[in-house]
């Protein structure tokens, strides 16, 4: 038998704010496409109601409707939440691009998820070795700076973001 109780509807409404949390903030940062945060997100939504309701919802007092949505509102979007956070904070060491023209932030994704890559843009190591007469005349390069490293779960992430920097060819040599 259900019993009367607040903590199913409390992590629902974690599991609510958290993904709208993570979505807003998350995909600024991640290369992922809308369709595949949904696509992960009704994985983890719906994966717990595979398991027996007698065995699992019922043990926790729940009745079905409260089961399903627990598992909808709440393990789903907790599970995602977790996931996309640990593949940002589990990455690997970045690699340094210099983009060719004026790419804000939001250029640059935009243009992932038009294109499925980076914008025009030159590994940084490469810039310093093949700078031209006039770069290593002035002794600078500038230009937008994006360190990508990958994560964890495989979908890069934005490491660094520098709008205008200035690279000391002589700094990096």
């Amino acid at each position: 038998m259900a019993r009367e109780q607040y903590w199913p509807s409390t992590l629902m409404a974690i599991g609510l704010f958290a993904f709208i949390a993570t979505f807003w903030a998350g995909q600024a940062i991640t290369f992922i496409t809308f369709g595949e945060i949904f696509r992960w997100l009704a994985l983890f939504s719906f994966a717990g109601n595979l398991l027996p309701y007698m065995r699992s919802g019922l043990v926790l007092g729940m009745e079905r409707l409260e089961w399903f949505l627990f598992n909808l509102l709440a393990v789903g979007p907790l599970v995602f939440t977790a996931l996309l956070w640990g593949n940002f904070l589990l990455r690997d060491e970045p690699e340094a691009y210099l983009l060719q023209g004026n790419f804000s932030r939001a250029d640059v994704l935009s243009h992932w998820h038009a294109h499925r890559e980076l914008p025009p843009a030159r590994r940084l190591d490469e810039v310093l070795s093949q700078a031209s007469a006039e770069e290593r005349a002035k002794g600078y390069v500038i230009g937008p700076l994006l360190k990508v490293s990958q994560g964890a779960l495989g979908y890069a992430v934005i490491d660094d973001w520098q709008t205008s920097v200035l690279v000391r060819l002589e700094d990096l040599h």
